[in-house]
């Protein structure tokens, strides 16, 4: 069956009369499914109606936890920054006690940041001119395959976290002496654990 001009005119001006047309819901809609809905929960049993309202005291409550932290945040910020600045000890197995630790953890939690300094200047504390000898932010401890022999030495028990409690270790290896190839701190405890760095 071929197909005229005539056709193709038929069928523009269905498609023009059919891109007019507009579907809007009657304005009583919205009081009906409202009704509807009274109408339906005032039919359930009396044991239903218990439920019901259990359930709309615990979505409140829900709403409630969920604001107030939310209102927390917004008011006191990200958790509270510790910075944890412990000298002097032999950390890198060169010889002399001139290495220092400086953690930054979430309020004695989580540990952020981890470096290993040298105290130069031999002030007790990290200043900027000392030389960073080994320094770790967030992830997972990588440490290189070995070009030689390495050492590994172990400190414990110390507030290395800012926590408050003298429960943390460090755990320091080393390529050479003062190569460090890899720092970590874990909390001491019936099972060592290892603090993750965020």
């Amino acid at each position: 069956m071929s197909r005229g001009p005539e056709d193709d005119r038929s069928l523009t001006d269905l498609d023009r009369t059919l891109a007019r047309v507009r579907f809007t819901p009657r304005a009583s809609l919205g009081p009906e499914l409202v009704g509807r809905a009274r109408t339906a929960l005032a039919g359930l049993p009396r044991r239903m109606e218990w439920w019901r309202r259990t359930l709309g005291l615990a979505s409140a409550v829900m709403l409630l936890g969920v604001g107030g932290l939310g209102v927390r945040s917004l008011l006191l910020g990200p958790a509270h920054l510790l910075t944890v600045d412990r000298c002097c000890q032999d950390l890198d197995g060169d010889g002399p006690a001139d290495d220092g630790l400086l953690v930054v953890s979430d309020g004695g939690e989580g540990v952020r940041s981890l470096s290993i300094y040298e105290d130069q200047n031999h002030n007790g504390h990290y200043t900027p001119g000392d030389p960073i000898r080994f320094h770790r932010d967030g992830g997972d401890a990588g440490l290189a395959a070995p070009s030689g022999p390495m050492s590994t030495r172990a400190f414990c028990c110390a507030d290395y976290d800012g926590g408050g409690l003298e429960d943390d270790g460090l755990i320091v290896v080393a390529h050479d002496p003062g190569d460090i190839a890899m720092a970590a701190i874990f909390e001491a405890g019936s099972a060592v654990k290892r603090r993750q760095l965020r």
